[in-house]
């Protein structure tokens, strides 16, 4: 959903979500790179498990 937003309102949107005073976890899918960096954990959906492997993510964005 969040490479849906006009890309004008994502970085407010994005302060908000990622706030550190946030009450909440946020799980996040997105090709933007502006969403992917703004994670602290990455991971991928392979054969229906999720595997946790943020080197390999953040290179594929290169």
């Amino acid at each position: 959903m969040l490479d849906r937003i006009d890309s004008r309102l994502l970085p407010d949107l994005l302060d908000v979500l990622f706030a550190k005073q946030s009450p909440w976890t946020l799980i996040a899918t997105s090709h933007e790179p502006e969403v992917i960096n703004r994670c602290k954990r990455h991971g991928k959906i392979v054969n229906g498990v999720f595997v946790e492997n943020t080197a390999a993510i953040l290179d594929s964005q290169l």
